[in-house]
């Protein structure tokens, strides 16, 4: 998480005043809750058809 880890600490004050702020990283898409605690959520990924296509 070190290339997010760089992103959050350029973002963070947006993320902090911003509610729903999300910043779409390396590893997922990360958001800050109002104590701080960093949530990321994975992009799901699925084979068909020959191609990589979003799962949800």
């Amino acid at each position: 998480m070190g290339a997010d880890a760089w992103s959050l600490a350029n973002h963070f004050s947006q993320m902090r005043q911003v509610p729903g702020f999300e910043l779409n990283g390396n590893t997922g898409d990360l958001t800050a809750t109002q104590d701080c605690v960093i949530n990321r959520k994975l992009s799901w990924l699925k084979y068909q058809g020959g191609q990589i296509v979003a799962a949800n």
